[in-house]
């Protein structure tokens, strides 16, 4: 038998470079329009008002301190290894051993795992959270384990503002489908996203004076009231019996949020930005979106939203925007500014010279989730111990896209970095297959 070091460390290294290929074939780290926003947040030591600071200073302790950007892949592509393994120990025992490295190598060009963990975005720490909030919830056996996921739930509940809302909602799936509510393990997890929310508003008191989340919720909920419609139907009352700074010109309010929030020609941006707009804000999306007629026409378009959601697979549109090339744009200036070094080799990767051929991996993520899927409705039938895994898995990526589409706009990010973790599920219960391991699962999951 291999001593747990062995068995640990060979897959880990291994898994960690598989991860990384994405961004290899890039021939750079992967960005995305919010990569510049959290290299300067990093840098600089500023909690932007659309963003949490964590991830930036993620990347000020990794890239910027390394002076390259791969120290940062490497980095995220090492805790999701971690995460990976443990899952596969917990749900395949020793049969996992023989099949982990080929489940990865297949997820990591083949779905939105590997592309995740090769970007410049805190994305993949979503379907991590996810993997972690389910093995808080087994049954453990090692009190080291149960440290490191426990300190990296709280990590991954401050890089990103949906976090803390995507993790309750999979563990309180995970209380119906897998474990009791009595047992002591299930509390970990929010115990864990509780500890994450108060460091990040700890955080941000420290650097804004503001013990809070965000500064900008308000602002989202603009956008969102925006995007469904509702601010536009509204505006005009609301500008007749008071003014805010939506109210000089009516007839050019922006088309989408994104218009409306970030762009320099925009009304946040040209009545002094997020915080300059914040009290306005507020006032509005009191007004115009927590009445009756406004909370009827948000859960009417969330709903349809979530759905439409469910159908938009592949990750190309997240990777193939030409402004990433431009020198104005976020990305570009952010990474001539903080990694002045790097910037040739950013200029020339795949993807800003065109060379990166998304459609094609769009289509073989669909393709390994189909057989994902197929794969796991005949475990669900052939195999009565695997079920509730299944479900939940299936259930946690849904809540996890639908979520984040109910509350902004649907977004093909949203469903690729998540849409992994039940073929990651499929993949340990197939590794399965075996009367010790079947014993594994059933002493994991009761």
């Amino acid at each position: 038998m291999k001593r747990p070091i062995v068995r640990f460390v060979r897959p880990f290294l291994a898994m960690t470079t598989v991860l990384c290929l994405p961004a290899v074939f890039n021939q750079w780290p992967l960005v995305y329009s919010d990569t510049g926003t959290y290299l300067s947040s990093g840098a600089d030591w500023g909690t932007p008002p659309d963003r949490p600071i964590t991830y930036g200073l993620f990347l000020r302790a990794t890239a910027l301190a390394a002076g390259t950007p791969w120290m940062a892949v490497l980095v995220q592509a090492a805790l999701c290894a971690a995460v990976i393994i443990r899952c596969f120990q917990c749900l395949a025992g020793d049969a996992g051993d023989r099949h982990v490295l080929t489940v990865v190598t297949i997820l990591s060009m083949g779905s939105g795992l590997g592309w995740s963990a090769s970007m410049l975005l805190p994305d993949v720490f979503t379907g991590t959270g996810i993997v972690i909030v389910l093995l808080l919830m087994l049954a453990g056996d090692g009190r080291v384990w149960d440290l490191f996921l426990f300190l990296a739930l709280v990590f991954i509940t401050t890089v990103h503002l949906s976090h803390p809302m995507i993790l309750l909602a999979v563990w309180m799936a995970g209380l119906l489908l897998i474990r009791p509510i009595l047992r002591w393990r299930s509390w970990l997890p929010p115990l864990a996203i509780i500890t994450g929310m108060a460091l990040l508003a700890s955080v941000n008191l420290r650097l804004t004076g503001r013990f809070e989340l965000s500064s900008g919720s308000d602002l989202f909920l603009l956008g969102r009231t925006l995007e469904i419609g509702l601010l536009q139907e509204e505006l005009p009352g609301l500008c007749a019996t008071s003014s805010n700074f939506l109210c000089g010109d009516l007839q050019k309010l922006p088309s989408d949020h994104r218009m409306l929030l970030w762009d320099p020609e925009g009304p946040v941006q040209q009545a002094g930005g997020w915080h300059a707009v914040r009290s306005d804000a507020a006032m509005i999306v009191d007004q115009v979106l927590f009445s009756p007629v406004g909370i009827w026409a948000f859960l009417k378009a969330g709903l349809r939203d979530g759905l439409e959601q469910l159908t938009m697979l592949g990750s190309s549109a997240a990777l193939t925007d030409p402004w990433y090339r431009v020198p104005e744009s976020s990305p570009a200036r952010s990474v001539h500014l903080y990694l002045s070094g790097s910037y040739p080799g950013y200029l020339g990767s795949r993807q800003n010279t065109d060379r990166l051929h998304p459609t094609f991996f769009d289509d073989l993520q669909i393709a390994v989730l189909a057989c994902s899927l197929i794969a796991g409705l005949w475990l669900y039938r052939r195999w009565p111990v695997s079920r509730r895994l299944l479900a939940w898995s299936l259930v946690s990526a849904m809540l996890a896209a639908v979520l984040c589409a109910m509350l902004s706009t649907p977004d093909q990010r949203f469903l690729s970095r998540v849409s992994w973790v039940p073929c990651l599920v499929v993949g340990c219960m197939l590794a399965s297959r075996s009367r010790s391991s079947e014993q594994t699962i059933a002493h994991a999951v009761p």
